[in-house]
């Protein structure tokens, strides 16, 4: 029996809109107009093909220019634009060597192509950012590495335009250590920070609302509610009586609710993302030009706020005998806050 015989109907089912499109994309380029053969036979193939696509490999050393034309007239339009929007100048002219590539020149910037998938760069920054740009105007996601031996500096120069124009990396990267010793690395460090802040503070808007949605279910579920009021009543008793197996057995059964199970992994992600924003201020700062403070200053400035604030008095400073209703509300929002950010860097 093929693999082919073994797909059915039902299979088709499963698969998504998205890889329905690649597929109808793939069976387009590929010539396949075989009603009979179900689309999840060709899934593995479309999205490797599809990857492909996506793809542009920059290197050195160019191979073999394709022979057919069809490729060239998208590419001319992709460096077009990529002018446009960069006010740059690369014009097409015939190199003589390769005269089935396709060449662009901008003083003593070149850009040239083999293909839609495999080009060149050499000169400057210049031509990099020209080459980035072409490549997302062509529909690429990511700039695969090939080899730059005799120009190892362009990978430095490379990678600082993937960065700039929102292109993912593969192959050939330059380490930590190659990059450090780049004219580029200061202007490469910066989009680095800012792109991790973005990322940062989408995490922690995605991971908050998932903890407090799961908060929300939490709180609608009697089980729930009945044993977390046992353990508030617990704890005020625990003050007088000492009565700690009361309290382990408060805690145990507020534990043994499905709510209190299904609220762990949102919880614990959204903590976890607290740190890591946390590290990342102390390391970095908050990003504003007018802020020269040093990790060690904002270390401790992180330090002082969280002694200034009770673990549930995170937002809110309790200046009085206690806090009222709707200051315990605002308290016991961000307990879980304080609680992440006193932990970090200690495995808790």
């Amino acid at each position: 029996m093929t693999e082919q015989n073994n797909i059915s109907d039902a299979d088709n089912e499963i698969l998504t809109p998205e890889e329905k499109e690649i597929i109808k994309e793939y069976r387009k380029a590929k010539g396949l107009n075989d009603s009979q053969t179900p689309d999840a036979f060709y899934i593995t193939s479309a999205k490797k093909w599809k990857e492909e696509e996506q793809t542009l490999t920059v290197e050195e050393n160019l191979p073999e220019a394709d022979q057919s034309q069809d490729w060239k007239d998208e590419v001319r339009k992709a460096v077009k634009d990529a002018n446009q929007q960069l006010s740059h100048n690369f014009t097409e002219y015939q190199n003589q060597d390769h005269p089935d590539h396709l060449f662009f020149k901008d003083g003593n910037n070149e850009i040239a192509f083999a293909n839609k998938q495999q080009a060149y760069a050499g000169g400057d920054q210049k031509a990099f950012d020209e080459l980035c740009v072409a490549a997302v105007k062509l529909g690429k996601n990511t700039i695969n590495f090939g080899k730059f031996e005799k120009h190892p500096e362009y990978k430095a120069m490379l990678y600082l335009a993937c960065l700039k124009y929102g292109l993912n990396m593969s192959g050939n990267i330059p380490n930590e250590e190659e990059l450090k010793n780049s004219p580029q690395y200061a202007e490469i460090q910066q989009l680095q920070i800012s792109q991790k802040k973005k990322e940062l503070q989408q995490k922690l808007k995605d991971t908050k609302k998932q903890y407090q949605d799961c908060l929300r279910i939490a709180n609608d579920d009697p089980d729930y509610c009945t044993a977390l009021a046992a353990l508030e009543a617990a704890k005020d008793a625990y003050k007088t009586d000492n009565n700690k197996i009361a309290l382990d057995t408060a805690q145990k059964n507020l534990e043994a609710t499905e709510a209190y199970k299904n609220l762990q992994q949102p919880k614990n992600a959204y903590q976890d993302t607290l740190k890591e924003a946390a590290d990342f201020y102390v390391q970095f700062g908050s990003g504003n030009q007018a802020d020269k403070s040093t990790p060690e200053e904002r270390q401790q400035k992180l330090d002082e706020h969280l002694k200034n604030y009770a673990p549930k008095e995170f937002f809110t400073k309790d200046t009085t005998n206690g806090p009222n209703e709707t200051e315990k509300k605002q308290i016991n929002k961000y307990s879980v806050v304080y609680q992440a950010l006193q932990s970090r860097g200690n495995g808790k």
